[in-house]
C-alpha cells in the first residue's frame, strides 16, 4: 500500500498493479493469502483506477482498455474464471462490451437488483435462477469499474421503491455497497430494500478452498440464496 500510494498514486505515474488472486483465490494457503481488504484500501487512495471483471472476457476486453490509456490501475483477478457460459460470447459483445466506468446489465429483471463485482459475479447466476425458479426475476450487474464508480447507472438503478442487493468477496467496509449507498443517500434515494453481503470484519483463521471459505462467510450461493429470499419476503 505505501509504494502504490507513496511512489505511484501521488506522482500520477502511468502503472498498471495486476492482483492475481483476489479475494479467497487462494485460501488453501491460509489468511496471510486472503486478498480480502485490497478493493476497499485501493478505493481510499487518491489517482488508482479500479478494475476487477468477472470472467475472462471481461478480463481481455478491460486489459486492451489499460494498455491504450495513461494512469494507474489496480486490476483485481480471480484465479480460474474462464468466459462465463451463462452468457453468450456473440451476445456478450453485443450488449455488454466492457466500458470503462460503466455497469455492465448481464440480466434484466424486474423484482429486484443485484449488484457485484468480480468473480463472484458467476455464483450470482446460479442464484438469480434459483429466484427465477421462486417466481423472483433478479436484475443482475456486474460493477468491474468500481473506481470511478457508475454514479449515472445507480441514480437510473435506485429509487424509493427499489430492493437493491450488494455482493462482493471483499470486506463490507469501504467497498462496493458503501460507494452505491454513498451514491444513494448523497441524492436522497432510500431504497424500499438495501442488503449488502460481504466479508464480515474480522480475520478467517481457517484453512481451505475458496468455496469453503465462501460458505463459511455465508457468501456462497446457496447462503446468498436463502438471504435474498428472506429479506424479500
Amino acid at each position: 500500500m505505501e509504494q502504490i500510494r507513496n511512489d505511484a498514486a501521488y506522482h500520477g505515474a502511468n502503472i498498471k498493479i495486476v492482483n492475481v488472486g483476489g479475494g479467497f483465490s487462494y485460501g488453501q494457503l491460509g489468511f496471510s493469502h486472503h486478498a480480502t481488504e485490497d478493493l476497499s484500501i485501493m478505493r481510499a487512495i487518491p489517482e488508482v483506477n479500479i478494475i476487477s471483471p468477472f470472467d475472462e472476457l471481461e478480463t481481455e476486453q478491460a486489459t486492451k482498455f489499460m494498455a491504450m490509456k495513461r494512469g494507474l490501475f489496480y486490476f483485481r483477478l480471480d484465479k480460474k474464471r474462464k468466459v462465463s457460459d451463462h452468457i453468450t460470447p456473440k451476445k456478450r459483445l453485443k450488449k455488454n462490451k466492457f466500458i470503462f466506468g460503466k455497469m455492465s446489465l448481464l440480466i434484466d429483471g424486474k423484482d429486484i437488483i443485484i449488484f457485484s463485482i468480480g468473480g463472484i459475479v458467476n455464483d450470482l447466476f446460479q442464484v438469480c435462477k434459483k429466484l427465477n425458479d421462486n417466481n423472483i426475476y433478479p436484475s443482475l450487474v456486474s460493477c468491474h469499474t468500481l473506481k470511478p464508480l457508475d454514479n449515472i447507472a445507480i441514480k437510473r438503478l435506485c429509487n424509493d421503491n427499489s430492493k437493491i442487493f450488494v455482493v462482493e468477496e471483499n470486506s463490507k467496509i469501504g467497498g462496493l455497497a458503501s460507494g452505491i449507498a454513498d451514491v444513494c443517500m448523497n441524492n436522497s434515494i432510500k431504497p424500499k430494500v438495501f442488503q449488502s453481503y460481504g466479508i464480515e470484519n474480522k480475520f478467517i483463521k481457517e484453512v481451505g478452498d475458496r468455496e469453503h471459505l465462501l460458505k463459511l462467510s455465508k457468501i456462497d450461493s446457496s447462503s446468498l440464496y436463502k438471504k435474498i429470499r428472506n429479506s424479500i419476503k
